[in-house]
């Protein structure tokens, strides 16, 4: 068998699915050295999350307390990532894996912005950043 690059690339991804860290400084060490990919899965800390999403992850207040300038760029970056996400899940895992990807992170980050399921407008605010994902690819 002749070993292609792009086999010995899936390779690889089927081997380093996950990248650990004690801390975010110990992740942003490693991504100043290497280069990750945004949906490159890692552990920070014990909290799963994406390279993309850990990167432009700041201190500071929840989200919904952030002028809505910040806002609108942090879900700039967020939408970016995920389109580019479910890209490579889509290739890596099909369209079905793909599209349950979107569900899931989209909801993580409405709930990591301050949204409750219980408020009126979450069907709204989540259809609107779904379409906002579709539009971007």
């Amino acid at each position: 068998m002749i070993l292609t690059e792009s086999k010995l690339r899936e390779l690889i991804r089927q081997v380093v699915r996950e990248l650990d860290f004690k801390s975010q400084d110990a992740f942003k060490a490693y991504q100043s050295k290497h280069k990750m990919r945004p949906s490159t899965k890692v552990n920070i800390g014990g909290k799963e999350t994406t390279a993309g999403q850990a990167s432009s992850e700041k201190e500071g207040p929840p989200l919904s307390k952030w002028s809505d300038d910040k806002k609108e760029h942090e879900e700039t970056s967020f939408v970016s990532s995920l389109a580019d996400e479910y890209a490579e899940t889509e290739e890596n895992e099909g369209e079905s894996a793909a599209m349950d990807l979107i569900d899931n992170e989209i909801y993580d980050y409405m709930k990591k912005s301050g949204w409750d399921e219980s408020d009126p407008e979450w069907e709204e605010e989540y259809d609107r950043l779904t379409d906002k994902v579709w539009d971007s690819m």
